[in-house]
Order: structure tokens, then sequence, then C-alpha cells
């Protein structure tokens, strides 16, 4: 194998191979050679080169006796000559010089379209959308994915705020269809704030529309969650009911007939917790015409806010209202939960006053503030 290569080189191929004794008498004491047929597969050659060559057999195990003198000699090597390498006409030289400049034309061109669109993503993931979601968004925009200006040309800014307004869809907040009473229903997880944006709906519904408001509240677990709303519904001069359990729902119902509006505050419930969003189904079964908004706090991360959404999908909400912008840093969570789950965006809170902060936001508002930097925030 050594001579194989010393003689074609490290591409040789080895063909063939042939053993057999030359010298000796009736075939013994005679000398063991190996025959080995090798070539080259050399594309620029026209025919590869071959060689045989014949060398002694090296020495087996068994083989272990002192080796023989012998004057035999080594069979001649036949070589067929190596055709001289020939310059390439010029015209192949050209074409190959085309051909890369092109490749290389196009992989520029690529990592043009992909640096823009891993920019366009890059901006998302910093406003905490998450990765699938924001790439999801920005091949929608074949403008956006294969921009070729500057990522600091406004009209690149503007493009992604706008692919963003259309990501958040339509915003719809309480939806009055005429029946009375029209029952909101607020469920959600606790801590995000539902008592005190039942509040702020009755304030705004009541004080600012002059409508008839009456309030219902099942929360009797939490503690002073009724002294709490009693107490809003005491200075706004509004109707107060208790329920303790799903059956007495009906009949809170029935005081509430003479008003326009009736919202209802239930229990905050853990998503991980299934015996009591079963009690929260329940509860609702009741009021099947229903309008229901899952509450959700913008301080919650992606991974548990769409855990939230998930387990709570089982109560059918239709919309979903955010709390706590003015607490949050980042608001990516709400596109991430409209973009997954079959909810409308209703309304945003962003402070504890009733019930000034209490905000139906335009979706191109929502997508300026969601891009914006963390020290931007107000």
């Amino acid at each position: 194998m050594n001579k194989v290569k010393l003689e074609l080189g490290r591409e040789a191929v080895i063909l063939h191979t042939r053993r057999f004794k030359t010298g000796g008498m009736l075939g013994l004491f005679g000398n063991e050679r190996v025959e080995v047929m090798a070539a080259v597969d050399d594309a620029l050659l026209e025919t590869p080169a071959v060689k045989t060559v014949v060398a002694p057999a090296m020495p087996t195990v068994a083989a272990v006796m002192p080796p023989q003198q012998t004057h035999e000699t080594v069979a001649p090597v036949s070589v067929p000559l190596t055709p001289a390498k020939t310059a390439e006409p010029e015209w192949k030289q050209e074409l190959a010089e085309m051909r890369s400049l092109l490749e290389r034309a196009l992989h520029e061109s690529k990592q043009g379209a992909d640096a823009v669109a891993s920019a366009a993503v890059e901006k998302l993931l910093q406003a905490d959308v998450l990765q699938p979601v924001a790439e999801s968004l920005v091949r929608q925009d074949p403008v956006l994915y294969q921009w070729k200006g500057t990522l600091t040309e406004p009209a690149f800014t503007e493009r992604l705020e706008r692919l963003v307004e259309q990501g958040l869809g339509k915003v719809s907040g309480v939806a009055l269809n005429g029946s009375a009473p029209h029952v909101v229903a607020l469920l959600g997880p606790t801590g995000v704030g539902k008592t005190t944006t039942i509040a702020k709906l009755a304030a705004y519904f009541s004080l600012q529309k002059g409508m008839r408001v009456s309030l219902i509240t099942a929360d009797t677990y939490r503690i002073s969650a009724v002294e709490q709303l009693k107490t809003y519904a005491e200075i706004m001069g509004l109707q107060l009911e208790i329920v303790y359990a799903p059956q007495e729902l009906a009949k809170a119902l029935a005081k509430c007939k003479g008003s326009q509006l009736v919202l209802l505050d239930t229990a905050g419930r853990s998503p991980k917790n299934q015996e009591q969003l079963e009690e929260l189904q329940l509860l609702l079964s009741q009021v099947p015409q229903a309008e229901k908004h899952l509450v959700l706090s913008l301080t919650t991360c992606n991974r548990d806010a769409l855990e939230i959404a998930k387990r709570f999908s089982v109560c059918s909400p239709d919309k979903v209202l955010f709390t706590k912008l003015d607490e949050a840093s980042r608001c990516g969570v709400i596109l991430n939960v409209l973009q997954q789950f079959p909810m409308k965006l209703s309304y945003v809170t962003n402070g504890q006053n009733v019930p000034d902060d209490l905000q139906i936001v335009s979706p191109a508002w929502l997508a300026k503030e969601l891009l914006r930097g963390d020290d931007e925030h107000v």
C-alpha cells in the first residue's frame, strides 16, 4: 500500500490484488509476491492513471521462519504514461468566473434579506414577543422581509408598527346589545385586579355614560373582597348582590332586572386547580348570555400568561383585558395571547385610579407602545 501511495499519490484506489510465488522447486521454497493494480481517478485527466505494482508479500503470523536468500528479481512495473495537463479553454475560465460572481451576489442578497428579517424579529423579541409569533408576523410583509434600506429609516419602523397593529386585531370593549340587563363577567387568576377593574367599569358606565349599573360578586373566598366592592358600590350609589353558590346567581340577576348593565365579579381561580375551574364553569353556566372577559396582568411572564389563557379557555372567554400597564416594562404578552387564542382585546388599565385608569386603546397606539424601549415607557 505504501508503495502504491508513493507511486500514485494518496488518492490512489486499489482495483485488484493477486498473490503468487516465484523461484523455488516444484512450487516449494519460492518467494511470495503480491501483484496490486491501482488507479487514480482524477477529473482533470482524460484517463485515470493506472499502475500495476508487484511487491514482496508481507510476512504473516504463521511464517516466522527466517527469510531465505534469493537472487530472484522483482517483476517489472508496468505504468501507463499520464498525459500532461493542458490549460483549460478561455471560455471555460470565463464561465467559471461568471458562475462564481453570480453565486456571491445571490449569497449577499440572501444575507441582506435575512439581516433585515432578523432585525425586525429582534425588535419584536426585545418587546417580549415570542420568537414563533415574531417570525410569523415578519414573514407576512414581503416588503419588510426584503427591505433594502437602512433599519433606522422611518419607513422601516412604520411598516413594523403597522404589522403589529394588524396582529393585535380589532379592539372591542363591553358590547351592549340592547337586551336588559346585559351581563359582563370578569374571570381570571388571583391578584390580577378584577375587583378594581369592576369598579372602574362601573364608574365609567354609571357616572360617565349615565347607565343603570348593578354589581354582583361571587368572590366570597378572599378576605375583604366583598367589603372592597361594597365600598365602591356605596360611593357610586350602585346596587350590590352577593352570591355564595352558583345556584344563587339566577335570584341575584332577577333583583337586577331594572339595570342596563350587570357586572359580575368572580373569585380568582388558580389555573392549576381543576376543581376551582369546574366551580367557575358551573357559575358561568347559569348566565350563558354573559359576555366574558379574561383578566390578565401585564406583569405576568409569557409562559404563565399563555398557560392561564389555555386553562381558562374551558370557560370560553370572549375577550381579554390586560391590567397594570403602568407596572410593566414590556407588553409583548398582549400580542402573544391574541395571536394564539380566539379572543379580542377589550380594555387596558394603567393605574389604580377609578375610573380614569381604564382605556380602550387603539391598535395603532398600542403597537407604538409595544415597540418602545424599556426606558421610553411612561
